[in-house]
C-alpha cells in the first residue's frame, strides 16, 4: 500500500464509509466464525464433503481477520482510499455470498427444509457484503482531517480568490451513500423547484470531475498517452475514448450485470412459487415467506443496480460530450485555410450537434453488450430448469432472431451516413443564407434560396423514411420475437414429448420476457452503433485535419533584433501545391516604428502578404521572424456577441483614461450617445463594424496589421476630416434596443410543456387522425399479448392433473393470437414513422417559411447559432425520436430540461462565432480566452443536463421501491390466503406480470420525463414558427399597373456587405439563371474580373467556397457589383461598393457606373471625394441628421458649408484635386 495517497498527520475524522467498512466486515467475520461453529452439527445434501467446507469457512474467517487487520492499517495510516487488493476482495465477497445465498435458497425450497442458524448467518453476510461492494465501488475512506488556519489562508489569495465567488456548490460532489444510491442529494434543489421555475444560475454546479476543464484536460492526457503508445501523430479516436472512459465504464458495467443477473431471479422462482401454492397444504408459511423475500431480495438489488448504471451511463455520456465538444472547438481555431475551406461552418456545427450526440447515446447503449450475454445465459439456464432440451430450441429460435439483425443493420448504418451527409448539405446552406439574409432579401433572392433548402430537406427526407420504413420493420421483428420464440419453444417441448406444466410455461413465459429486453435493445444497440461508428468516424476525419503550422513563424525576443518583421526568401502557398505559390520570393524587413503601405491592384496578393506574417498561410520556404506583440485588423469586420466595451477590450484589462482615449480616437463618443445603456450595450454578430479599430487601437501593440483599400495617396481620414468625430454609422437612429441589448435572451416558457404544444404536434398531420388508429393498433397489440399468456396459463395442466384439452389445440390458439399481436405490432410501427416523419416535415416547413420571411430586425437581434440549433438539433429530435416518445409529463425535469436546450445554443453560436474570426484570436494570442469561454459554455449546458437526468433518476428510483414492495405485498398476501381461494396458474400469471412491474413503471416514468424534454423540441420549433412576417409578396387586390413605378421615392437605411455563395461563379452572378453566357461575360469584364476568371480551368464554374474566401475581399465587393450591373436595376444603391478596391479600378468602375447607369437612379455612400463629386446632388449628414442637401456646385458657393470644408481639406492633401474641373452654376 505504499502506492495509496495518504493525508497529512492532522486531526482526523472518520467518515460514514470508513465506519460502515469495519462494521460491515466485523459482521462478514462473525457470521463464519458461527458458521464454522455450527458446521459439526450440519446435515443433509449440503454437507457431502465436511472436509471441503470445514476449509472454505477457515479460509473466510482468516481473510476476514486479515480484513480487519488492513483496515485498522488504514485508520493508522490516514489513507484517503482503499486499496485496490481490498475492494477487489469485497467485490469478490459479495459474488460469493450471492452464489451462497441462492444455494440456500434453492435447499431450502427443493428439499421443503427450514430456515436453520447458518441460513440466517448467510443472509446476513449477504447483506453485509453488498455495503461492502458499495463502499469498494466508491472507493474513498472517507478520512477527514483538519488543517489549521495558518495553512489555508495562503491558498485562498491569489487567483482561486476570484474564482470562488462564482463558483456554485455541487451537492452532487458532497453526498453520502445513502444519498447517492437513493438520489436525496436532489432533495433541496426539488424543494426550490417547486416553489418557482428554475433559472440557470439556480442550477447547481456539478462536481470537479464532469467540469468541462477537468475533462478537456483529461482527454488531452488520453491523446498524448495514444500518441506516445502507438508512435504515430494521428491517434486513434477509438483508442482514445476507451481509455479516456473505460474506468466509468467498468463501474457501470459491474452494476448493468449485477442487474442483469438478478433479473432472472424472478423467472427462476416462479415455478416453485406455483408449486408451492398447488401444495400449500402441505408446506409451511415460513417456506412461502422466504420465496416472497427471495423475489423482494432480487428485485431491490436488481433496481439499485438498474439505476445506477443507468445513472452512470449518462454521466459517462456527459463527460464524453464535454471533451469531444472541447476538442472540435479546440481544432476549429487551429485549422489550417485549406482544411477550413474544405469543410463549412454548418457541417463542423453538425460534429459538435448531431455527431457527438449520437456518440453520447451510443454510451448508454453500451452496458447492452456486457448485458446481452449474461441475460442470454441466464435464460437459458433457467429455460433448461423447467424446460429440459427444450432450452435448446428457444436458444435457436433466439439466435435465429439476432442473426436477422445482421443484414438490417448494415442497411441501416449506409442510410445513415448518407443522412448525415444530407443533414450537412442542408445545414451549410442554412448557414450560409442566415449569414447573408440581408444581400438576399436585398437582392429578393429568399424565395430562390427557401427552394434550394426546401430541395436538400427533401432529399433528406427521403432517406430519413427509407431508415424509418426499416426501423418499422425491425420494431414488428423485435416486438414479435418473444411471442415467437415461445410457439417455437413450446412447439419443441410438445414434439419431444416434454410435458407443459402451469408452474413451467409461466416460468417460460417470465423469461422470455425476460429475453424481450436484450432482443428489443438489440436492433436499437446495432443501430446506434452503426449511428455511432459513422460518428465517430466524421470527427476522427475533422481532428485530423492539417493545421496552422506553429513553427510557420519564429518569435524572436525584442532584444535580439532590431526589426518587428523580417521575412527572407519567403514562398507561400494556401493550399499544399508548390506549383503555384501565391506570393514567391518574398524579401521584407520593417524596423520598431515603421509605418508600411502594401500596395497593389485587386488579387494581387496585398492580404495573403499580412497572413503569412501571422503565420496564417502555409510556408513553402523561406523564414519569417517577429518580435514583439501585434494586433490585427481584418478586411472583413468580426464582432462577437456581447456587450461593445467586451468586444473593444477584447481581453485585456479595463483602464478608463486608455479607454476614454481609444473612444475618442476612433470616434465613437457620439455613436454611444445613441445606446441607453451606452457602451454596455449588447450587440450581437451582425453588429456595425465600428468596433474593430476600436479593440485594435486598445491593445497596446508594437505593430498592427491593417487590412484595408484606400486611396493610395490618402488615408480614410484624411479624406474626411472633419467628420472624424461624427462616424457614418450614427445614421442608425431608429434602434431597436432593450434594457441595454440590441440582442435579446432566448424565450424560455414556464412551466411543465402546454397541451397546446400537445395538441398542436399531434393535429400537425392530418388534424391527428392516425392517432386513434395508431392507440387501437396497439391496445389491440397489449390485449391479445396478454390474452395469449392467459390462455397458457389456464389451458395448461398445474400438478398431477390432466390438460384441459389438447396440447396441440392449446398451441394451435396461443399462435394465432401471438401472430394477431405481432400484425398490430407493425400497424402501430408503419403509421407512427409516418405520422411522425410527416409531422416533422410540415413543421420544419412552418419554421423554414416563417424564419426566412421574417424581417431583418429578426435576424438582427438573434445569434445565428439559436437558428441552427433549432434547424439541427431540435429537428433531429423531431424526425427520429419524438413519435415513439410522446407520453405522460414531469414537471421538473422539463424546467430542467428547457434550461439544457436553451444552454445548448449558445455552444453553438460561440463555436460559429469563433470560427468566422479564428484569424483575429489567433493574430491576439486569444485561443486561450476563447478556449476557456468554451469551457464555461459546456459547464453552463452540462449543469441543467446533468440535474435533468438526475431527476429522472430520483423519480424512477422511487417509483422502483414502491413497484418492489407492492409486489412484495401481493406475494405475502398469495402465501397466506388460504388454499382454494385463487387458481395457482392465475396467481402465477399475476406474478409473471408483477416481476416486470418495476422494469415497466421505471421505463414508462423515465420514458415520460424523456418525451416532455424531447417535446421541448418541439415547443422550440414552434416559437420560430410564428415569427412576425413581412409583407405578402404578392397582394392579389393590390396587383401594381405594369408601367409601374413611373414615379416615388427611394428610402433606405443601413446597407454594408460583400456576401458570395458557396458554389460557383455563375451562380453568384446568376443564381435565378436569367442571362446568358455573353452577358455574364461582358459584366465580369465590366467589372475588370473578366480576365481573372478566365484564367480559371473551370471558367464561369469555378468555384467559390462558403463565404467566397478563396476569393479577395475586393474581388468579392467586384461580384457583388457585377450583381448589380447584370440586373440592371432602375435603381443602384453603392454602400462604400469600392472601398477594397484600388484607386485605378475604382476609376474604372466609377466610368462603368456612369456609362451603364446613367438613365438610372444611383444612390452613392463613399469616402472618396472623386467618387461623389460629379453626383446631381449631395446630401451631407451630421450627427443624424440632414445638414446640407443641394447641387455640388452650390454646396461648393458656400465656404462654410460641410462639403467646401471637405473639399478644401482633400485639395490641401491631394494634388490630383487641381485637375477636377471648375463647377459652373
Amino acid at each position: 500500500m505504499k502506492d495509496v495517497e495518504k493525508y497529512p498527520n492532522e486531526d482526523v475524522k472518520y467518515g460514514l464509509l470508513f465506519k460502515l467498512s469495519i462494521v460491515c466486515s466485523v459482521l462478514m467475520l462473525g457470521a463464519h466464525v458461527a458458521a464454522l461453529l455450527m458446521l459439526q452439527r450440519k446435515t443433509g445434501t449440503q454437507c457431502r464433503s465436511k472436509v471441503s467446507v470445514l476449509s472454505s469457512r477457515i479460509m473466510q474467517v482468516i481473510s476476514w481477520g486479515i480484513t480487519l487487520i488492513v483496515l485498522n492499517k488504514i485508520r493508522k495510516g490516514k489513507y484517503i482510499k482503499f486499496p485496490w487488493i481490498l475492494r477487489f476482495w469485497w467485490t469478490s465477497s459479495f459474488l460469493l455470498s450471492l452464489a451462497r445465498a441462492m444455494i440456500d435458497a434453492h435447499c431450502v425450497m427443493t428439499n421443503n427444509g427450514q430456515l436453520g442458524l447458518q441460513e440466517y448467518a448467510d443472509v446476513i453476510s449477504f447483506l453485509a457484503s453488498i455495503c461492502l461492494l458499495v463502499v469498494s465501488i466508491r472507493g474513498k475512506t472517507g478520512i477527514a482531517f483538519s488543517i489549521s488556519d495558518d495553512i489555508t489562508e495562503p491558498l485562498l489569495n491569489g487567483k482561486n480568490e476570484k474564482h470562488a465567488e462564482g463558483k456554485r456548490d455541487s451537492p452532487y460532489g458532497r453526498a453520502t451513500l445513502i444519498q447517492l444510491i437513493t438520489f436525496s442529494w436532489l432533495n433541496p434543489l426539488f424543494e426550490f423547484g417547486f416553489r418557482k421555475p428554475l433559472d440557470q444560475d439556480e442550477v447547481p454546479d456539478v462536481d470537479i470531475k464532469d467540469s468541462a476543464s477537468f475533462l478537456s484536460h483529461e482527454f488531452d492526457q488520453c491523446l498524448k498517452y495514444v500518441k506516445e503508445t502507438d508512435g504515430t501523430t494521428t491517434p486513434s479516436i477509438y483508442k482514445t475514448i476507451y481509455i479516456f472512459a473505460r474506468k466509468k465504464a467498468a463501474i457501470n458495467a459491474l452494476f448493468a450485470v449485477t442487474s442483469a443477473g438478478t433479473s432472472y431471479v424472478g423467472p427462476y422462482l416462479i415455478n416453485y412459487f406455483v408449486d408451492y401454492l398447488n401444495e400449500k397444504r402441505f408446506r409451511s408459511l415460513e417456506s412461502g415467506y422466504l420465496l416472497a423475500l427471495g423475489f423482494l431480495g432480487a428485485k431491490l438489488v436488481e433496481t439499485i443496480a438498474q439505476r445506477q448504471w443507468i445513472f452512470g451511463a449518462r454521466q459517462l455520456g456527459l463527460r464524453l460530450r464535454a471533451a469531444l465538444i472541447s476538442q472540435i472547438y479546440k481544432k476549429g481555431l487551429i485549422l489550417s485555410s485549406q482544411s477550413r475551406q474544405s469543410r463549412t461552418s454548418g457541417e463542423i456545427i453538425n460534429y459538435m450537434s448531431v455527431d457527438v450526440q449520437r456518440i453520447t447515446d451510443f454510451i448508454w447503449y453500451l452496458n447492452t453488450i456486457w448485458m446481452l450475454p449474461v441475460q442470454i445465459s441466464l435464460a437459458i439456464y433457467v429455460l433448461h430448469m423447467n424446460l429440459g432440451m427444450g432450452a435448446l430450441v428457444a436458444l435457436a429460435a433466439t439466435l435465429t432472431v439476432m442473426a436477422g439483425n445482421i443484414p438490417l443493420t448494415r442497411v441501416q448504418k449506409r442510410y445513415q451516413t448518407i443522412i448525415m451527409d444530407a443533414k450537412d448539405d442542408r445545414m451549410k446552406a442554412t448557414s450560409e443564407i442566415l449569414r447573408s439574409m440581408k444581400t438576399l432579401k436585398l437582392q429578393a433572392w429568399d424565395s430562390h434560396y427557401l427552394e434550394k433548402l426546401v430541395t436538400l430537406r427533401k432529399t433528406e427526407h427521403n432517406w430519413i423514411w427509407k431508415s424509418l420504413r426499416l426501423s418499422a420493420l425491425t420494431a414488428f421483428i423485435f416486438w414479435g420475437s418473444p411471442t415467437f420464440i415461445s410457439v417455437i419453444t413450446f412447439g419443441g417441448c410438445v414434439l419431444m414429448g416434454i410435458p407443459l406444466t402451469a408452474g413451467r410455461v409461466l416460468s417460460a413465459l417470465a423469461t422470455f420476457r425476460m429475453l424481450q429486453d436484450p432482443i428489443f435493445n438489440l436492433p436499437d444497440l446495432l443501430n446506434v452503433i452503426a449511428q455511432g461508428k459513422v460518428s465517430v468516424e466524421r470527427i476522427s476525419s475533422y481532428l485530423q485535419e492539417d493545421e496552422i503550422k506553429s513553427d510557420a513563424v519564429e518569435y524572436v525576443p525584442d532584444d535580439q533584433t532590431e526589426f518587428h518583421v523580417e521575412i527572407d526568401g519567403g514562398k507561400f502557398s494556401w493550399g499544399m501545391e508548390t506549383r503555384n505559390p501565391t506570393l514567391d520570393g518574398i524579401e521584407l524587413k520593417v524596423k520598431r516604428g515603421m509605418k508600411v503601405a502594401i500596395c497593389g491592384t485587386v488579387g494581387s496578393g496585398k492580404s495573403s502578404l499580412l497572413s503569412c506574417v501571422l503565420g496564417e498561410m502555409h510556408k513553402l520556404s523561406g523564414m519569417v521572424r517577429i518580435s514583439g506583440s501585434k494586433a490585427y485588423v481584418p478586411q472583413s469586420p468580426w464582432i462577437l456577441t456581447g456587450n461593445i466595451r467586451e468586444n473593444i477590450l477584447f481581453g485585456e484589462p479595463y483602464e478608463s483614461d486608455k479607454y476614454n482615449r481609444t473612444i475618442e480616437a476612433c470616434a465613437l463618443t457620439k455613436d454611444f450617445e445613441l445606446f441607453a445603456a451606452g457602451d454596455l450595450t449588447e450587440i450581437g454578430e451582425r453588429a456595425l463594424s465600428m468596433l474593430i479599430p476600436a479593440h485594435n487601437s486598445f491593445r497596446t501593440s508594437e505593430y498592427a496589421a491593417v487590412e484595408n483599400e484606400t486611396d493610395a495617396e490618402t488615408s480614410t481620414n484624411q479624406e474626411f476630416p472633419h467628420t472624424k468625430q461624427d462616424s457614418e454609422h450614427n445614421l442608425c437612429v431608429e434602434i431597436a434596443e432593450k434594457e441595454g441589448r440590441l440582442v435579446q435572451d432566448e424565450e424560455r416558457e414556464k412551466g411543465s410543456i402546454g397541451k397546446e404544444v400537445y395538441m398542436s404536434y399531434l393535429r400537425t398531420f392530418k388534424g391527428g387522425a392516425l392517432v386513434p388508429i395508431i392507440l387501437l393498433a396497439q391496445s389491440s397489440f397489449q390485449v391479445l399479448q396478454i390474452t395469449s399468456n392467459y390462455w397458457m396459463a389456464w389451458a395448461c395442466p398445474t400438478g398431477d392433473n390432466e390438460p384441459l384439452t389438447g396440447m396441440n389445440f392449446v398451441l394451435a390458439i396461443y399462435t394465432l393470437l401471438a401472430v394477431g399481436s405481432a400484425f398490430f405490432v407493425l400497424l402501430r410501427a408503419s403509421l407512427v414513422a409516418i405520422a411522425g416523419l410527416m409531422t416533422a416535415e410540415k413543421l420544419f416547413s412552418n419554421m423554414l417559411h416563417s424564419i426566412l420571411r421574417a424581417p431583418m430586425a429578426f435576424f438582427d437581434s438573434t445569434p445565428t447559432g439559436r437558428i441552427l440549433n433549432r434547424a439541427s438539433t431540435d429537428q433531429s429530435v423531431l424526425d427520429l425520436e419524438m413519435a415513439n416518445k410522446l407520453a405522460i409529463l414531469h414537471t421538473n425535469s422539463t424546467r430542467v430540461g428547457r434550461l439544457a436546450g436553451i444552454q445548448r445554443a449558445p455552444i453553438l453560436h460561440h463555436f460559429a462565432e469563433s470560427l468566422s474570426g479564428a484569424a483575429t484570436i489567433r493574430a491576439f494570442d486569444q485561443q486561450e480566452r476563447f478556449t476557456d469561454a468554451n469551457l464555461c459554455l459546456i459547464n453552463c449546458h452540462s449543469r441543467p443536463w446533468f440535474h435533468n437526468v438526475s431527476a429522472m433518476e430520483w423519480l424512477s428510483f422511487r417509483l422502483n421501491q414502491l413497484a418492489n414492495f407492492v409486489f412484495a405485498f401481493s406475494l405475502v398476501l398469495l402465501v397466506t390466503l388460504p388454499e382454494g381461494i385463487i387458481n395457482p396458474s392465475i396467481a402465477g400469471l399475476a406474478v409473471t406480470y408483477g416481476i416486470n412491474l418495476n422494469v415497466l413503471q421505471a421505463s414508462v416514468i423515465w420514458n415520460i420525463c424523456n418525451a416532455e424534454n424531447k417535446m421541448i423540441s418541439v415547443e422550440r420549433i414552434l416559437q420560430y414558427s410564428n415569427l412576425a412576417s413581412e409583407a405578402p409578396l404578392v397582394i392579389e387586390d393590390s396587383r401594381p399597373p405594369a408601367n409601374w413605378p413611373n414615379v416615388g421615392s427611394i428610402c433606405f437605411s443601413n446597407l454594408q456587405d460583400p456576401t458570395m455563395f458557396e458554389g460557383t461563379v455563375r451562380g453568384n452572378l446568376d443564381p435565378l439563371e436569367q442571362y446568358s453566357d455573353t452577358e455574364i461575360w461582358e459584366t465580369l469584364d465590366k467589372c475588370q474580373l473578366g480576365d481573372i476568371v478566365r484564367r480559371k480551368p473551370e471558367k464561369l464554374e469555378a468555384t467559390v467556397v462558403e463565404n467566397g474566401e478563396n476569393w479577395s475581399v475586393g474581388q468579392r465587393q467586384l461580384f457583388c457589383l457585377g450583381r448589380a450591373l447584370l440586373k440592371k436595376s432602375s435603381i443602384l444603391v453603392l454602400d462604400e461598393a469600392t472601398a477594397s478596391v484600388d484607386s485605378a479600378t475604382d476609376g474604372v468602375i466609377q466610368k462603368v457606373i456612369s456609362q451603364e447607369f446613367k438613365d438610372r437612379t444611383v444612390v452613392t455612400i463613399a469616402h472618396r471625394i472623386h467618387t461623389v463629386i460629379d453626383s446631381d446632388f449631395v446630401l451631407v449628414l451630421s450627427d443624424g441628421r440632414i445638414a446640407e442637401y443641394d447641387t455640388p456646385a452650390k454646396l461648393l458657393e458656400r465656404e462654410n458649408s460641410f462639403f467646401s470644408k471637405l473639399i478644401k481639406e482633400y485639395s490641401m492633401r491631394s494634388q490630383s484635386f487641381n485637375s477636377i474641373p471648375k463647377w459652373e452654376h
